[in-house]
């Protein structure tokens, strides 16, 4: 079996006690999982903190075992010292060979698949490599090859869930929604595509996209004397770890509809204060939103 491992957060070890002691670490690293190894297997670092390792073993148990105990084996040089525990934590990812004419650099592939699983997933557990994860792959390159054309075809369209008024029944606000209508797919629904494009930051795009419709509405109403009322549009925590100065893209679409700002409203989940490291960030663009 092909195993993948990665040093989970290993830049931090860099930022905290500097480059050369992350050069320790990872021979420290490389050392010890070879101490571990038995004859005929063999280990390579390919770059930065990525480790394959040549396991002669297929069983998924047995080399779950064995990956556990090299990990504990790694951080046993924290001893008894409860006060300041640093662990090294990994995400693993493996191939069992069944054909082994493969060429390697398919064979890595394969369990470089899993290990994204593993890390999308956070898990520390060993994820195993099987045909689905593929299959999945190509579904979410489909997705992706079909999102530009559809934005510019206007394939998404914003459904506005109403707010409702307790005490008369009245609309007192909206969430604008987004819904894909492709031509030749049909629908395909938020759970399909929202995760794909968080994930290769696509949905910051989407937003942006989302926004505007919204402005487009809103500036069709009080063309024709409608009522307002604030309409709210998600805002994925992508945003924030990308361009700090979006707020301003949103900004000038609101000027170009001359639409009144007060009826505009960003949805932002609850996890994106969970970053402690963008938490600086999110404050001060949520006091830009205010201000602006």
């Amino acid at each position: 079996s092909i195993i993948l491992m990665n040093i989970k957060n290993f830049k931090l070890i860099n930022e905290q006690f500097g480059t050369d002691e992350g050069d320790k670490t990872l021979r420290y690293v490389y050392n010890t999982i070879k101490e571990n190894l038995t004859k005929n297997e063999f280990l390579a670092r390919t770059e930065a903190d990525t480790f394959y390792l040549c396991l002669k073993e297929t069983n998924q148990k047995i080399i779950n075992e064995r990956l556990n105990g090299i990990v504990s084996f790694i951080n046993i040089f924290n001893g008894d010292n409860t006060d300041k525990v640093f662990n090294i934590v990994f995400h693993k990812g493996a191939y069992t060979v069944t054909d082994p004419s493969k060429k390697l650099k398919i064979v890595q592939g394969y369990a470089k698949s899993a290990f994204m699983v593993a890390h999308e997933q956070n898990t520390e557990e060993c994820v195993f490599y099987d045909i689905s994860l593929t299959e999945k792959m190509y579904k979410e390159q489909e997705i992706i090859n079909l999102f530009d054309k559809s934005i510019k075809n206007h394939d998404f369209k914003v459904f506005l869930q109403p707010k409702v008024r307790l005490e008369d029944g009245s609309v007192g606000g909206a969430e604008a929604l987004v819904r894909w209508y492709h031509p030749e797919r049909g629908i395909i629904y938020p759970n399909d595509f929202i995760p794909i494009f968080e994930k290769n930051g696509m949905i910051c795009k989407l937003d942006e996209y989302m926004f505007t419709e919204v402005c487009k509405i809103l500036a069709d109403w009080q063309k024709k004397g409608r009522k307002l009322f604030p309409v709210s549009v998600n805002l994925s925590r992508q945003h924030f770890k990308t361009n700090l100065d979006f707020l301003d893209k949103f900004y000038e679409i609101v000027k170009e509809y001359n639409i009144p700002r007060n009826i505009l409203e960003f949805e932002l989940t609850e996890s994106i204060f969970f970053e402690t490291s963008k938490f600086k960030t999110v404050k001060e663009s949520i006091q830009k939103m205010h201000e602006l």
